[in-house]
């Protein structure tokens, strides 16, 4: 069917194709992005778990249980996150740069594939990111 549709059309020719990319590049290029899983445990003084002190050590704990193993990030955000993302293991999906919290995107773009951050602090309390 597509080649009947495209037999009543001129052709196109590499001079084409190279103007039309000229004029129109912006319309190829795309944001860079990563697939993210994150960790959130929030700040609230008005509950004891979640006092600066307490939510620190929190989230400090889960970065030692993770270290070297990101396989299990996942799962430990099903458990410990305070985010909705939690019940679909903390996965934020394709984030492009600036699209998250200034702090959290400085560092989840220069995370590798398969590394978790350091804990980073937002105003919403305490994160760790999974680059996928």
């Amino acid at each position: 069917m597509l080649q009947q549709v495209a037999a009543h059309h001129t052709a196109v020719s590499e001079l084409d194709v190279r103007l039309f990319y000229h004029l129109y590049g912006e319309r190829f290029r795309t944001s860079e992005r990563r697939q993210i899983r994150h960790i959130l445990i929030t700040l609230n003084p008005d509950y004891p778990e979640n006092t600066r002190a307490a939510a620190l050590a929190r989230i400090e704990h889960a970065r030692d249980t993770l270290a070297g193993r990101p396989q299990h990030f996942a799962g430990l955000a099903r458990r410990l996150s305070e985010c909705p993302t939690a019940m679909e293991g903390g996965r934020l999906g394709p984030v492009v740069r600036g699209q998250i919290y200034p702090q959290l995107n400085q560092a989840l773009f220069h995370l590798r594939e398969g590394e978790i951050s350091g804990v980073l602090e937002s105003e919403l309390g305490f994160h760790l990111l999974l680059c996928e």
